[in-house]
């Protein structure tokens, strides 16, 4: 459910502030309208930007929405015989575009110079061929939109505009489901697109897709920084995002150093899938630390949190607080090793000795051991992390679960 009202809250965050930006250039256009040469080029310009960045950090879907935008404005801006079907019929060219959003929203990210990106050509020209034999079996290929009333039965059952609601709506849902910024741009997109064709947005062509260009740059050079500053296991900002925190950190600040106790021998027993569950719920009670300060996961079972313009016996507390927190927290872990459903002697064997250690097995808890140290005049940012490793290990030569200071 979290996740749920995350995701919607991320969603709608981006609706709004393309909202506001296309709002801006609605007021805008008629001054723009002298400068449509640039614009156009800052379109083709931006377009190259969002697909170099896009090839280069392997985001794919980013790469071919781009160029299908761009195939979709060169192909009504330039006359040529060989589209003169295409060009003369938007029905065609709506059915298809929607169709294809919806294959890019719920397909995975590829190397773009692969043999994927061929079997993506391959469905867009087979999308292509099915959108107009579609609509050509509905006899309505050679006309305008069909008319729709409110009360029009035949608008769900079988008229033009079922499945290019049925794709919008499964665009919707997958980026309800996995919410990325692909999926809220492809989303956007495909709404924008279908206003546009029907004639009800207020914007041209040109505006739109160059708005749309430089938020795709936006949403790869952001993504991006996520794929090189967060921890993509947990979700917590990365040993990279550390070093690049440090820089700006004054004179006076803290660095606590965190390591969940007898981790190897937790994945030993359990297996690595179980220790990464682990490692997603400690770093999840790790990121409410208060007082001012920021998680990071070091690497494997290790934890960084700086606490700036703060002393160490400040945060001794709230250090404890964290402490009790992950050892207070039952993880329920899922029993990999329960017999099969049609073994019904097995089962019965072991349904005693399941009973007896069933709370053994289905929950476990685990528990951290803190250093923290406070810089001093003169220290690098390397000698405090180091400082407050040996503190991390007499924190652990302690007994562990403690907090040395």
């Amino acid at each position: 459910m979290n996740h749920l009202v995350t995701t919607i809250k991320s969603l709608s965050f981006n609706i709004s502030l393309l909202a506001v930006a296309f709002g801006i250039l609605f007021f805008a256009q008629s001054y723009l309208t002298p400068l449509m040469n640039q614009l156009e080029l800052f379109f083709y310009v931006s377009l190259g930007i969002g697909f170099f960045l896009s090839a280069q950090f392997n985001q794919s879907r980013f790469s071919l929405l781009l160029l299908f935008l761009l195939s979709l404005y060169l192909s009504n801006q330039f006359q040529h015989p060989f589209l003169v079907s295409w060009q003369s019929n938007e029905q065609w060219q709506l059915l298809t575009t929607i169709s294809f959003f919806t294959y890019l929203s719920w397909c995975k990210d590829r190397g773009l110079f692969s043999i994927y990106s061929l079997y993506r050509i391959g469905v867009a020209l087979t999308v292509i061929g099915v959108s107009y034999a579609y609509l050509n079996s509905m006899q309505k290929l050679p006309t305008g939109y069909p008319e729709v009333t409110f009360f029009d039965s035949n608008f769900i059952l079988a008229s033009f505009y079922a499945p290019i609601l049925l794709g919008l709506i499964v665009v919707f849902v997958a980026a309800l489901m996995n919410y990325s910024l692909f999926s809220a741009a492809i989303f956007i997109t495909a709404i924008v697109t279908f206003l546009l064709f029907l004639g009800f947005w207020p914007l041209s062509w040109l505006l739109t897709f160059s708005l749309l260009s430089v938020y795709f740059v936006i949403c790869v050079i952001t993504s991006t920084y996520f794929l090189a500053y967060r921890d993509e296991l947990t979700g917590l900002a990365s040993r990279r995002a550390l070093y690049q925190k440090s820089l700006s950190l004054s004179k006076k600040y803290s660095v606590a150093m965190m390591d969940i106790d007898h981790f190897k021998k937790f994945n030993d027993t359990y297996g690595h899938d179980v220790g990464d569950q682990v490692l997603r719920l400690v770093a999840a009670q790790l990121a409410k630390v208060k007082s001012g300060g920021k998680v990071f996961r070091y690497g494997g079972e290790e934890f960084t949190v700086i606490f700036p313009r703060k002393m160490a016996e400040q945060i001794i507390h709230e250090l404890e607080c964290l402490r009790l927190l992950v050892a207070d927290y039952p993880i329920v872990l899922r029993d990999e090793n329960r017999p099969k459903k049609d073994n019904k002697q097995s089962a019965k064997q072991g349904k005693a000795s399941r009973n007896k250690s069933a709370a053994a097995k289905d929950t476990v808890s685990v528990t951290i051991s803190i250093g923290v140290v406070s810089a001093i005049a003169g220290q690098t940012f390397d000698e405090v992390m180091k400082a407050a490793d040996e503190k991390l290990y007499e924190a652990k030569g302690n007994g562990r679960n403690n907090v040395c200071s």
